[in-house]
């Protein structure tokens, strides 16, 4: 007989791995006993040396106006993940907490029934999709940032460089200095890629835990609704305390919502605000120059506002379910002081706690359809600059 693994068991198997993951990039705040260690000192020093190389070559290449804007396409993802890099290390402890909480919600409610079980694993697969597509974006993006220029160089013998900034001290034009500086930029690729993978998982996890609290919830207003079948039971003091649990529940994911959106305020802002940036500097260069990473640069950083974006959607997609099931609860079978209870929820419910960009607009699809909207205006405008 297979024994069928717990859907705790299954959360910490996806755990245990992006801990492994955040481990090598010094950056394991879900672990309640994170500290400051080598590989967190080794992040921060790759950063300040790639933001150092970029701005020399910059400097170095001030009289050409196209090739720094070239160099400097990239520096906003590096700008970027100094932010997450210092969201994750200031909210290491609450990020913990919440992990704990989460381990803690799991254990508890997959003892309580098939249909609470089916739940937390409808929840936990949920949380496995969204990472596995994200995994696989940035396993293609750095495939087609990194093979093309091996792939020129096998071919023809044209050396192609992978990023555009130089190490202070080699000779690009040289065997050693190109072998040096490309096997840096294929190094340099490779960790941002992870890097900008486990920051990304660090919001992507957190937010996909709203389908626990939703597909749960369900549960209870299904139980619920059967227990009051008839009017009577409204008397029953299990059903006061299965409403008072519904209350407490749906108060405990306002509570997390509110929390995530306080952590990941500014990294989403900047995320959004950013790779805006980024991807209108680099459709000027692919229209004024020659860089063979920009379209795969350009990807990454559309990867990087639509992954967020789609996210969002998805909160709102189970605020929205949340409203929902408080309105399946059969209040018209139930006391008029339980009523007002439903009715706290519901008001509760008409101000969910949506994540911002900026507290101007909603993180949502709709949002990014309307910067991509705006990047193609900016677009078709140098176009028309360039073609006049």
């Amino acid at each position: 007989m297979i024994a069928v693994r717990k859907p705790s068991e299954s959360l910490r198997a996806v755990l245990k791995a992006f801990s492994l993951l955040c481990k090598v990039m010094g950056v394991d705040a879900i672990d309640p006993k994170f500290h400051f260690n080598f590989f967190t000192a080794l992040s921060i020093l790759y950063l300040t040396a790639y933001h150092v190389c970029t701005l020399y070559t910059a400097f170095q290449h001030r009289d050409d106006f196209g090739f720094m804007l070239q160099v400097l396409c990239t520096i906003g993802a590096g700008m970027l993940g100094v932010v997450k890099l210092g969201t994750v290390l200031k909210y290491s402890k609450i990020l913990g907490a919440m992990r704990t909480l989460i381990e803690h919600l799991y254990t508890e409610y997959e003892m309580q029934g098939t249909d609470f079980r089916r739940a937390l694993y409808n929840s936990c697969n949920s949380s496995k999709k969204i990472i596995k597509a994200v995994s696989f974006s940035y396993v293609f993006l750095i495939f087609t940032i990194l093979v093309p220029p091996f792939t020129i160089m096998a071919i023809n013998g044209q050396r192609q460089v992978i990023l555009l900034y130089d190490v202070p001290g080699l000779n690009i034009t040289t065997n050693f200095g190109y072998i040096t500086i490309t096997t840096i930029h294929t190094i340099n690729v490779i960790t941002c890629a992870i890097g900008f993978f486990t920051t990304d998982i660090f919001v992507l996890l957190f937010l996909s835990q709203s389908y626990l609290f939703v597909n749960v919830f369900k549960v209870k207003v299904k139980e619920f609704n059967e227990s009051v079948t008839f009017a009577k039971n409204r008397f029953i003091p299990a059903t006061e305390k299965a409403l008072e649990d519904m209350l407490k529940w749906h108060t405990l994911y306002l509570s997390y919502t509110r929390t995530c959106n306080n952590i990941f305020f500014i990294p989403v802002t900047v995320q959004v605000v950013l790779t805006t940036f980024s991807i209108t500097l680099t459709l000027y260069v692919i229209l004024t120059s020659y860089w063979l990473g920009a379209y795969s640069f350009l990807g990454l950083m559309a990867v990087n506002l639509y992954i967020l974006c789609i996210m969002g959607t998805k909160v709102e997609n189970c605020n929205d379910e949340f409203c929902f099931e408080i309105y399946n609860i059969s209040w018209y079978n139930l006391t008029v002081a339980q009523q007002k209870t439903v009715k706290l929820m519901l008001l509760q419910s008409q101000s969910p706690n949506v994540i911002t960009i900026a507290s101007v607009m909603p993180l949502s699809v709709s949002s990014a359809m309307k910067i991509t909207k705006g990047i193609y205006s900016i677009f078709m405008m140098m176009v028309q600059l360039l073609v006049e």
